[in-house]
């Protein structure tokens, strides 16, 4: 039998298209021009539709085909509510141009899902149409078409309410980055070599998938910085009570998320692990964070999954040798203690650095010298696969500065050589120029995937200049190619992202990333007390450098870390960063007898200590470090979440890492083998460990709760490792995609 119950029609009425932008006041409703009634809450819709017009209809529906399927087939994406699909209409279809930030589908059938102007009651589903119940196409990445690639740290991110893509699969090598927000994500499958990065929104949207034209919104993350995660205390927390029963919701805190200097507002997801109020009683704790359902996730391996999943954590170093042996690339194992600090890190892999000169291939490359290393996203690498063939794909690579004397010019040229950190194969070079001139740099570091380049003795005011370039670019014409700054006049003449050190800051060799945030840090000298004479020397100190959404660099911060240091010092600090710390290595901190570097660690948001680790050699001379990798995560599943997890529910996981900066309420697999879940912490799990699975779950500690009874509830289950005081790990990045 038919209902006969009565569906609200959303969409407005004519009654109401030719009122008046005004609210009038009424007992309930009003009746428009064509004698129809008008409830109070269509109203209210109209509204606040006229204050922010939706994209036309053609730019919110787009329909993709997919004939690999059949003739009939194709993909049908849809926006509800604030957003578009469509970011320029007037590019011609299937151009470079238009994929770069349209909804599009790719030659080989694989879509790829750009929104634009979104906020967290912006909705997308996607369907299909004459494809088999038993296809599931793929989606190859879901992301903002304003964001480069590679950038994770939802900085000119939009916010997004609900992606319902459960009849899409994600397809190897495929990518989401919600990284400014997001309340609940369906996929169908995710495939191997797969990187998810998610951020809780601060409050869920007032839509739902069954009210796709809610009207209110939320703030956009157009803004100029985003913070880092600290170790911190302290959730925001509200209460309410119904029927006797008290509900306390956890909400992402707020606390890095400052106005102030730029920084990031409006997202709840990038957050501190915080602590969780403890229950008793009619008491019911409610999580607020990102939600996602899929149903199989579908990793893999290179080799034998390391055991944990997560595998080992490396951070790269140069080796200066001398004038008879060639300079080296060393990849050093980060090693921690039984509660994830740092106490060491040590030499396993090491690369010889070669010369790469068209002109005179065989030149001496034991007269090459240091300039310092980075890490960077090259988008057209070459990937080694478990059946030995070789494939195009993203790969995280190490980018190696060095210079050397041209004995036929007399001149010094200044090269960039980029080594896979899954293998150590070299992936390309290019040569540092400028006006077909050669440009000097002695510092590199890597953010956002982009390359940053300092000149300790350049710039303006002569205290130092940092540029940033497109890495995959640079590789790809073997010549370096500037990051440009996004200008409003597409008809601008191009003006390179560059930035000039103020003559209050002499800055010095050493300069680093951060992953996640949007932040490059140098060091340098300055007179961080006001009173001290002009006679005396300046401070060592760290300048926090903006990386702005429109790629423009600008003074954040500058801190002093340091005592005494000439102005004029030609020392080279050694910057890179692991996890969320800022690393520093002073070459005068060396213990001989013992062998290591004394390295210190910072906190990316004010630049307090952190503690330190010793990073061993063998009376060597350091000249470099990166940012830390993850080598053998490659063939996994990288699902990385910023902020609260109120849910992940899979039937299947295999070769997965799901790592939560915050707090997971619920992760719920039916079956689980080679993965690893971090979270801080866990709540609720529900993941059947069996021997020999590999599964790891790791967890900070949660308070004991009470049972109405009085009686203490344990605060952990089996199979569940916990630290009490565990560190921010990650973010983590898949290093190789295809």
């Amino acid at each position: 039998m038919s209902s006969k119950r009565r569906v609200r029609r959303w969409e407005p009425t004519n009654g109401f298209d030719s009122l008046e932008a005004r609210e009038l006041m009424t007992a309930g409703g009003v009746t428009g021009l064509d004698g129809q009634y008008i409830n109070k809450f269509d109203y209210k819709k109209l509204l606040a539709k006229r204050a922010n017009p939706p994209a036309p209809p053609a730019d919110r529906r787009v329909e993709l085909p997919l004939p690999q399927y059949g003739p009939n087939a194709k993909a049908v994406i849809t926006l509800y509510g604030p957003g578009t699909l469509i970011s320029d209409p007037t590019l011609t279809k299937g151009t470079l141009a238009y994929e770069k930030v349209n909804t599009h589908v790719d030659p080989n059938g694989g879509l790829h899902i750009l929104f634009n102007g979104t906020t967290s009651n912006s909705q997308i589903i996607g369907s299909v149409s004459g494809i088999s119940k038993k296809i599931f196409p793929n989606i190859n990445e879901i992301r903002d078409a304003d964001v480069a690639k590679f950038d994770t740290t939802g900085v000119g991110t939009n916010q997004m309410g609900y992606v319902n893509m459960a009849r899409f699969n994600l397809g190897p090598g495929g990518r989401v980055n919600l990284s400014a927000g997001v309340q609940r994500l369906f996929l169908n499958d995710i495939a191997h070599g797969t990187q998810l990065d998610l951020a809780a929104l601060a409050t869920p949207p007032i839509t739902s998938p069954q009210n796709p034209g809610g009207f209110n919104t939320t703030t956009t993350t157009n803004n100029s910085g985003s913070t880092a995660v600290t170790n911190n205390t302290g959730q925001r927390t509200t209460s309410t009570t119904i029927n006797g029963i008290t509900i306390t919701t956890v909400l992402p805190t707020t606390d890095q998320l400052t106005i102030s200097n730029g920084e990031l507002t409006g997202v709840g997801g990038i957050i501190l692990p915080g602590s969780v109020p403890s229950t008793s009683g009619n008491v019911k704790l409610e999580v607020q964070g990102v939600e996602l359902i899929v149903r199989n996730v579908n990793g893999r391996s290179n080799s034998p999954p390391p055991e944990p999943r997560l595998g080992n954590q490396y951070i790269a170093g140069l080796i200066d040798n001398d004038a008879s042996a060639t300079d080296q690339l060393v990849y050093y194992k980060i090693n921690r203690n039984s509660s994830y600090v740092i106490e060491s890190a040590t030499a396993e892999k090491l690369i010889d650095v070669k010369r790469q000169d068209v002109a005179n291939p065989a030149a001496d490359d034991t007269a090459l010298t240091m300039l310092g290393a980075g890490l960077g996203q090259y988008a057209n690498g070459k990937i080694v696969m478990p059946t030995g063939t070789t494939v195009t794909g993203s790969v995280q690579v190490v980018a190696v500065g060095y210079s050397f004397l041209d004995t036929t010019t007399s001149t010094t040229r200044y090269f960039i050589n980029a080594y896979s950190v899954v293998d150590g194969s070299l992936q390309g070079y290019f040569e540092v120029l400028e006006n077909g001139l050669p440009d000097p740099f002695d510092g590199v570091g890597g953010a956002s995937g982009d390359l940053f380049l300092t000149d300790s003795k350049g710039g303006t005011n002569g205290t130092g200049v940092t540029k940033s370039f497109d890495i995959t670019a640079s590789l790809d014409s073997k010549v370096s190619v500037p990051v440009y700054i996004i200008q409003t006049d597409p008809l601008a003449t191009p003006v390179p992202s560059v930035f000039n050190y103020p003559v209050t800051f002499n800055a010095m060799p050493g300069t680093t990333g951060v992953a996640g945030i949007s932040y490059i840090y140098n060091t340098g000298a300055a007179y961080f007390d006001a009173y001290s004479p002009l006679s005396t020397d300046p401070q060592l100190g760290i300048m926090k450098i903006n990386d702005a959404d429109d790629n423009s660099l600008s003074v954040n911060s500058t801190t002093k870390i340091g005592g005494s240091i000439p102005w004029l010092s030609n020392t080279q600090f050694d910057m890179g960063s692991v996890d969320q710390n800022v690393v520093l290595v002073n070459p005068s901190n060396y213990n001989i007898t013992d062998g290591y570097y004394t390295a210190q660690m910072f906190s990316p948001n004010n630049l307090a200590s952190t503690g330190s680790f010793k990073l061993f050699t063998t009376n060597q001379k350091l000249a470099g470090l990166s940012e830390s990798f993850n080598p053998q995560l490659f063939g996994s599943s990288v699902i990385d979440v910023k902020g609260n997890l109120k849910t992940f529910s899979a039937k299947y996981t295999n070769n997965m890492v799901l790592n939560v900066n915050g707090i997971a309420n619920l992760v719920q697999i039916n079956q689980a083998s080679n993965t690893e879940i971090i979270a801080h912490p866990i709540l609720h799990v529900a993941v059947p460990v069996k021997l020999n699975s590999n599964v790891n779950i790791l967890s900070s500690a949660r308070p004991t709760d009470k049972t109405t009874g009085g009686k203490t509830r344990p605060g952990t289950r089996g199979g569940v490792q916990v630290v009490k005081n565990l560190p921010v790990l990650g973010p983590y990045i898949n290093p190789a995609q295809s």
